[in-house]
């Protein structure tokens, strides 16, 4: 019986930690981050960022994009008075097939 709590109470803690570490919350001595990108609380909740309300370093925060790429997506966005759909990132010069593929679940439009 107390085996079994043993093995529980284990898996819980490798879970948990497993959750700090990825969070970025906990670091491991010696162990660099190569990078320090956090994802903002907004996708971290509710798993979308809004792309026409996103700022600089949330646009940063997704996967493959970098400072260039999110200061297009930001004026393009400007230039369109806001984005329609999600679809419209691939217009972004910059944004190719596969880094799309990589973002699109992770975006949303809300109207503006």
């Amino acid at each position: 019986m107390l085996e079994k709590h043993f093995w529980k109470i284990l898996i819980g803690l490798l879970v948990v930690t497993g959750i700090l570490l990825a969070l970025n919350i906990v670091r491991i001595p010696g162990y660099k981050v190569t990078e320090e990108k956090t994802a903002p609380a907004e996708i971290l909740l509710f798993g979308r960022l809004d792309i026409n309300s996103a700022g600089l370093k949330e646009l940063e925060a997704l996967p493959g994009i970098g400072k260039k790429t999110a200061e297009k997506i930001i004026a393009y966005r400007e230039k369109l008075k806001g984005f329609k759909s999600v679809e419209q990132l691939k217009e972004v010069e910059g944004i190719s097939v596969s880094k799309y593929d990589r973002i699109k679940l992770k975006v949303t439009v809300k109207k503006i």
